[in-house]
């Protein structure tokens, strides 16, 4: 993937442990610690998460944050087999560290689906032709659909993947545009997480020739902008979004 996260620069500077079970079953903490005299806010953080057969119902994830409860959220989830129980996923949210801090954070689940869970600024709406997703500070609507085209048709014909994009007083403005020589032959659109924590939409160009651009589009709560993440077949710098 092009436009390494910020997250993974984060990780290496502030060290934090390892996800560890405590000495209650059903819990786990995260300890995040700051080296370089940094301020980091808003910053989307991910990390492996196991449980035990029957211990994680996926919606009974809970976080407790140095300032109370915080949204979490899954991704990538394997289930035990035979059940909606959790075996293996990714877990994220979202943290702010004051410099030279040590910031601990107790994340709790259960067997069953929790009545209430923290939720953070991020606000989500699907359609079968858009993803609206807004927060406090940004927004953005993301066209979902596919198209398998009988004839190839030029770049500047085919769907951009963002709608519009929105400021932080309500106001929409601009889109996106495919540019380029090589014609598309194919694209999709797929919703892919819809919060609480972060919402987002993969994409799949497919053109003449052969080549592929795959793009996911990932609005998260607090941020102020919009993060691309692109991987291609092989490049093609003529081509593009």
């Amino acid at each position: 993937m092009r436009n390494l996260p910020l997250a993974i620069a984060l990780i290496a500077l502030i060290a934090p442990s390892a996800m560890s079970p405590s000495a209650l079953a059903g819990e786990r903490r995260i300890v995040l610690k700051e080296y370089v005299g940094r301020q980091w806010t808003n910053e989307l953080l991910s990390y492996p998460f196991d449980a035990a057969r029957g211990e994680c119902h996926e919606d009974s994830l809970r976080l407790e944050g140095p300032n109370g409860p915080r949204a979490a959220q899954l991704s990538d989830i394997e289930y035990w087999p035979g059940t909606r129980t959790v075996k293996s996923a990714r877990l994220w949210f979202v943290a702010d560290l004051e410099p030279l801090a040590e910031d601990a954070y107790t994340v709790r689940y259960g067997p069953d689906a929790a009545r209430e869970r923290a939720r953070g600024d991020l606000t989500v709406t699907v359609d079968a032709r858009q993803m609206e997703a807004t927060g406090s500070r940004f927004g953005a609507r993301l066209r979902l659909g596919r198209e398998q085209l009988d004839e190839p048709r030029a770049a500047s014909e085919g769907p951009g993947p963002v709608v519009a994009l929105r400021l932080a007083d309500g106001t929409w403005f601009g889109g996106s545009r495919m540019f380029g020589k090589t014609r598309i032959s194919a694209w999709s659109a797929e919703p892919t997480a819809s919060g609480p924590v972060f919402a987002a939409v993969d994409y799949i160009y497919h053109y003449e020739g052969g080549n592929e651009l795959k793009l996911r589009a990932l609005l998260y709560e607090g941020a102020a902008g919009l993060r691309c993440e692109t991987q291609v077949a092989r490049d093609a710098r003529d081509d593009g979004f």
